[in-house]
């Protein structure tokens, strides 16, 4: 089955790349890629976590319970932590 995609319908955001770039230089940020992308993939610190890992991770990082629901999780760390970013 193929699928076309028309990018006409998804929005134009504008990125100030300077800005983006100072914000990844201060290893805090993380990429989030999504539906198994980066499965068996290695990186300079090991493997990537899993979304339950990474989620229980963002949950012991904000002091909260922990809970396996990745969007819940982030929002709720948005929501009640403050990032200064």
């Amino acid at each position: 089955m193929d699928i076309e995609i028309n990018k006409s319908n998804f929005p134009k955001i504008k990125i100030n790349k300077i800005d983006m770039l100072n914000k990844i230089s201060t290893n805090r940020a993380i990429l989030f890629t999504g539906a198994g992308f980066s499965l068996g993939s290695k990186s300079i610190a090991g493997n990537p976590s899993l979304a339950k890992e990474l989620s229980n991770k963002i949950c012991d990082a904000g002091g909260f319970d922990r809970n396996s629901n990745l969007t819940y999780v982030v929002d709720y760390f948005i929501e009640k932590r403050d990032l200064n970013l």
